[in-house]
């Protein structure tokens, strides 16, 4: 055998060789790619009622919203979308009712394959790549808080802060969570909250206030009692109560009590954005 030859035979050999052990990379990182553990792995979450998967916080819309964030009525904002483990949803609804924007929180509930479409979807639209936070301003003083997305799976734990600048698709994310993600809803009624009471200096008795009256004798105690304490926490007919003053005008919850208007704040255990006073 002369020199070509045997050079072009020892040159498919090693061709050969080269391309059995690229199609022998290649499925291995398709298998890789495609193993329903791995992306189980990437996605799984802590599945118990009380820890929270998802929250998006956009109050922009909040009727309460103060530029310094330091009105008390801030305090009744509860984050626009929240999933937890067991699949629970709570999203907040905003809807005009005569001359004030009032809120509807609605309740609903994922399976855990539609929890999980929703993590897919989350993980590709290129959420746990983006930067931790989106501003086209080094500074900010007294503008409107951000928009926050915070995710938390057992392996991968995640916040996206926006003022602006937001990356392609966030947008379309917090809408997804905060209009509940095609979860059809009742409205949500808290079984216990923790009541504060604050003085509203603003009142005339001399103007025609149409303020909800308190139920002192059905709630057993008057609002006078309470603004110097700590707050209570309170249940049943009462709870409902200040919760629909809350949600039916959130730019001011006010009520009259022995000739005195109070604006109240409700912090619900596990969705309000306050912590509760130990």
């Amino acid at each position: 055998m002369n020199f070509e030859a045997r050079f072009s035979k020892k040159s498919v050999r090693s061709g050969q060789i080269l391309a059995v052990l690229i199609i022998g990379i290649l499925l291995m990182l398709l298998l890789g790619s495609c193993s329903p553990k791995n992306k189980e792995t990437a996605l799984d979450w802590d599945k118990s009622p009380e820890v929270r998967i998802i929250r998006v916080s956009d109050p922009i819309n909040f009727p309460g919203l103060s530029c310094t964030w330091q009105d008390e009525r801030m305090d009744n904002h509860i984050p626009e979308g929240q999933v937890f483990g067991d699949g629970r949803f709570i999203w907040v609804e905003y809807y005009r009712a005569e001359e004030v924007v009032a809120r509807r929180v609605m309740e609903g509930r994922l399976s855990e394959a539609e929890l999980s479409s929703l993590l897919g979807q989350i993980s590709v639209s290129g959420f746990f790549s983006w930067k931790d936070h989106y501003s086209r301003v080094t500074f900010q003083e007294d503008v409107p808080p951000n928009t926050i997305m915070y995710v938390n799976l057992k392996e991968k734990e995640k916040h996206v802060i926006v003022s602006s600048g937001a990356p392609a698709g966030f947008h379309e994310l917090v809408r997804l969570v905060t209009t509940g993600a095609g979860t059809v809803g009742r409205e949500y009624i808290p079984e216990r909250g923790y009541l504060e009471v604050h003085p509203f200096y603003y009142y005339d008795q001399d103007q025609d206030w149409q303020l909800p009256l308190w139920p002192g004798e059905e709630a057993g105690f008057h609002l006078e009692e309470l603004v110097y304490e700590r707050g209570q926490f309170i249940e049943g007919p009462i709870l409902e109560f200040v919760w629909q003053v809350i949600n039916d005008s959130p730019g001011q919850p006010v009520v009259l009590d022995q000739d005195e208007a109070y604006t109240l704040v409700i912090l619900i255990p596990g969705l309000s954005n306050i912590a509760i006073p130990d």
